[in-house]
């Protein structure tokens, strides 16, 4: 516990850095409507989610589905 108080500043300090751009990314995410039963609207959803997920080193794969919105597949190692 105490290595994490230590260390809690400057994940702080971090954070705050990059607080902009994790404010502008959540809008981004909040004004992509994608209620559950609209195909179209999840799928533009997923085309939002997966390059910010490959930005982070994650592998990605959308899984198509028919009827509703494709999964996507994110994969952090």
């Amino acid at each position: 516990m105490a290595d994490i108080t230590i260390r809690m500043p400057e994940i702080l300090r971090a954070l705050r850095a990059r607080e902009n751009e994790m404010v502008r990314l959540l809008g981004k995410f909040v004004r992509c409507e994608s209620p559950s039963h609209d195909k179209s609207a999840v799928d533009r959803m997923a085309a939002i989610l997966a390059p910010e997920w490959k930005k982070r080193a994650a592998l990605v794969r959308a899984i198509p589905q028919r009827k509703r919105g494709d999964h996507l597949r994110a994969e952090v190692w």
